[in-house]
């Protein structure tokens, strides 16, 4: 960190509220004060841009500008990395500007590391046939979160309506050609072998729920 020891004591009290921040977020924040009255920078943490006290602050705040804070937004390093941007202008109490605090988060890294987390996480779109022919539980738990992962919905938030259409999605898949399906479902569902049966009639319209052997 460095910061000019002649700056105006009116800009002092940022210096603790810019290093606390830059000392939460580390060496990927660089972290600067401008003093607007000499158009220089009078502080700054984790120098990435190169930047250091005394320099132009290059900005352009006008007197009766009305913002008071920017951002996030975009920035870019001198090798090309993006940078998350925010400025807050500090005023007199006469409204003043006097100095512009601005934090500028590097997220190279992070976006490396969510690239990496996305193509660790990211599986094939199917199960392999010949290993799951005969796991007819897991064809069932696969199906039924299909249903509930398209609408929207969370398994312990169905309602007896939604219930029945998610049995009637399965009868239309088969599932309930198989033994035991029924006591699977109702397993999965977190329901009675009775209730699969009285949706099954329901989804189907008609009182053929126990024709089916599941």
């Amino acid at each position: 960190m460095s910061r000019s020891p002649s700056n105006e004591p009116h800009i002092r009290p940022l210096f603790p509220v810019a290093q606390s921040i830059a000392a939460l977020l580390g060496p990927l924040a660089e972290v600067v004060v401008h003093d607007l009255a000499s158009g220089r920078i009078a502080a700054i943490w984790n120098a990435d841009s190169g930047r250091r006290v005394g320099d132009a602050s290059l900005l352009d705040i006008e007197p009766d500008d009305v913002t008071d804070t920017w951002g996030p937004y975009l920035k870019r390093t001198r090798d090309g990395r993006p940078i998350k941007s925010t400025s807050a202008l500090f005023r007199a109490p006469d409204g003043t500007p006097l100095a512009l605090l601005c934090v500028n988060l590097d997220t190279g890294p992070m976006t490396q590391f969510a690239t990496m987390l996305q193509d660790f996480l990211a599986v094939g779109d199917e199960q392999p046939a010949e290993l799951f022919r005969s796991d007819r539980e897991e064809q069932l738990r696969l199906l039924v979160h299909q249903w509930l992962g398209e609408r929207g919905i969370a398994l312990k938030d169905l309602k007896r309506a939604e219930r029945i259409d998610l049995v009637g999605f399965l009868f239309d898949r088969g599932v309930f050609q198989t033994r035991n399906a029924a006591t699977t479902a109702a397993h999965l569902i977190g329901v009675s072998r009775a209730s699969i049966y009285a949706d099954l009639r329901r989804a189907r319209g008609d009182g053929a729920g126990r024709e089916q052997q599941a």
